[in-house]
């Protein structure tokens, strides 16, 4: 079965653009100038990786699963075991700061929160473009 990354690892490089923007405004002096732009590019953010991960789900979590040879599939359920819940903690940090009021009202809980999920992202981004993106690009040599 032939996969291409090309898309995937596009949509990592508008994820990681998202976040660098983002990042400079994540300090409480910030957030209370602005957090109309802050909320934003949360929301980019938020659909950006949404599409992203349910591209990833179906084209190599779900895709690959009876395709793939086992030492692709073992890279597949060791990343899926240690950043499968990044879905669920997207849901969660979108539901804790739905609003830019809720972020003014609790801008460093908004920084701590934020700081964690691009840690979850930046984890998974990593496993993939390490481990699982060029074992897919050998397989599909093969």
């Amino acid at each position: 079965m032939y996969v291409q990354t090309t898309t995937l690892r596009r949509q990592h490089g508008d994820i990681r653009q998202l976040q660098e923007r983002l990042q400079p405004m994540l300090r409480s002096s910030e957030l209370k100038q602005d957090t109309e732009e802050v909320r934003a590019l949360i929301s980019r953010l938020v659909g950006v990786l949404s599409v992203h991960l349910a591209m990833e789900d179906e084209v190599l979590y779900r895709g690959l699963a009876g395709n793939a040879d086992e030492p692709l599939q073992g890279l597949l359920a060791s990343c899926r075991e240690e950043c499968g819940h990044l879905s669920e903690a997207l849901i969660a940090y979108q539901g804790r700061w739905p609003t830019p009021r809720s972020v003014q009202e609790a801008p460093e809980q908004f920084i701590l929160e934020t700081g964690e999920l691009f840690s979850i992202i930046d984890r998974r981004l990593e496993l993939e473009e390490t481990t699982i993106f060029p074992a897919i690009d050998s397989m599909n040599r093969s």
